[in-house]
């Protein structure tokens, strides 16, 4: 099995060929699934594994996206994220795959491991504060999607391939918090929709990277397209 680098400080392709700064087609994928989605459980920061359901997606995911062009992997560095990853980097060509810390999942803190049904019936106040303002909820231990967007934007102003180097063509594989910040960050919607964003369990969704760090859409693959 293919295993992810821990040292996220650079990403090159396997050529590793010196080109001038370019776009970068960025593929981000939801992780395989967990028996925590089966419960539908907060996730955050637990560190779930996948299951036999997740890996079957992961390999159709890479089934999926094979002749995409993908030159290397970055993933999140939680296990149902990097398991995912090493699971495609084979099937796609022994891609050069690192983690990155900023693709983790958004912290959810106290709800971690609890269901929305069991949050209603303890907090109802918190949930319909939740649904209400996202942008300004704070989970009670988490953090703020306010926080999570801005190392979302960090990751994306100063990816783990460096200037001119790399690869034109990256997946990475992470969390459906994230997702759905991106999707916000490229269509150009605020925080206060990030509820209205669907990301089911092995999705895929294609932006394109500027190269200083503006994340533009891309129809392929867009199940979510702005209203």
């Amino acid at each position: 099995m293919v295993r992810c680098d821990s040292r996220p400080d650079r990403l090159l392709s396997r050529a590793d060929p010196v080109r001038p700064a370019m776009m970068v087609r960025l593929i981000f994928i939801r992780h395989g699934q967990t028996a925590w989605d089966t419960a539908g459980r907060y996730q955050g920061r637990t560190d779930t594994p996948i299951c036999a359901a997740g890996v079957a997606e992961a390999r159709l995911i890479a089934r999926r996206l094979l002749g995409t062009g993908i030159e290397a992997l970055v993933s999140s560095p939680m296990r149902r994220a990097l398991a995912t990853a090493e699971i495609l980097a084979p099937i796609l060509g022994a891609l050069p795959c690192t983690t990155d810390a900023r693709l983790a999942e958004i912290a959810f803190g106290e709800w971690e491991g609890m269901t929305p049904t069991e949050l209603r019936a303890g907090s109802p106040g918190s949930i319909r504060e939740w649904k209400r303002s996202p942008e300004t909820f704070c989970f009670p231990g988490g953090e703020p999607l306010a926080d999570a967007r801005a190392r979302l934007r960090d990751f994306l102003r100063h990816p783990p391939w460096s200037g001119g180097t790399g690869p034109r063509c990256v997946a990475a594989v992470t969390h459906p918090g994230l997702i759905r910040l991106a999707t916000l960050e490229a269509q150009g919607r605020p925080l206060a929709d990030y509820r209205r964003i669907e990301v089911p369990c092995a999705d895929l969704r294609e932006f394109l990277l500027e190269p200083h760090g503006r994340l533009r859409p891309n129809s392929r693959w867009d199940n979510d397209r702005h209203p």
